[in-house]
């Protein structure tokens, strides 16, 4: 799931619930290296759909549009997160990996289980705002449409601690917040 050859990212589905009639998985990310961008997955075309939507896509209901990926887990040194990487998916909560410090547009859009955004580990540095292209600034910015239609999202945890349910808390590395964050 790498950009180009010469970022070494592989992937993995796990299933959490063995003998269960509805599935649930957890993606793990491998490697080092900056991840490919994919397109919106149930309008996208197929070689555009991340690779784990594809590999779940037959087993969704007719009109759905969310893959059963529940957790995800990213080790190694995955310096960029791609477009669409991480939406249509049933993830409960948000979670970044410190080594990360690039995000493209609606990492996590359109995840309606997505109740908790962990911002530890939270560093962005070279990221654009996706819809405002007339500007050509980057930096330490939550990426376009992060959080785009998730209407479960209701609590944030920075440094340990859990913020009341609606309190918006944001790190203190984060110079903006693009559009439809």
């Amino acid at each position: 799931c790498g950009a180009t050859s010469e970022d070494n990212l592989t992937w993995t589905l796990t299933q959490n619930n063995n003998g269960e009639d509805a599935p649930t998985y957890t993606l793990s990310i491998y490697g080092e290296g900056a991840m490919a961008d994919f397109g919106y997955a149930p309008k996208a075309s197929d070689d555009k759909k991340a690779p784990w939507y594809r590999s779940l896509e037959s087993s969704l209901a007719e009109g759905e549009t969310v893959v059963p990926i529940s957790e995800i887990d990213i080790q190694g040194d995955v310096s960029y997160i791609g477009d669409y990487a991480f939406a249509c998916t049933d993830v409960r909560a948000a979670t970044f990996s410190s080594s990360t410090t690039n995000y493209g547009d609606e990492v996590y859009g359109y995840c309606p289980s997505l109740k908790k955004v962990v911002w530890d580990g939270f560093n962005p540095v070279d990221v654009k705002d996706g819809w405002v292209t007339a500007r050509e600034d980057s930096g330490a910015f939550i990426p376009f449409g992060l959080f785009d239609q998730d209407p479960s999202l209701d609590t944030c945890v920075l440094d340990g601690v859990t913020y009341p349910a609606g309190e918006l808390v944001v790190p203190g590395n984060v110079d903006a917040i693009c559009t439809a964050a």
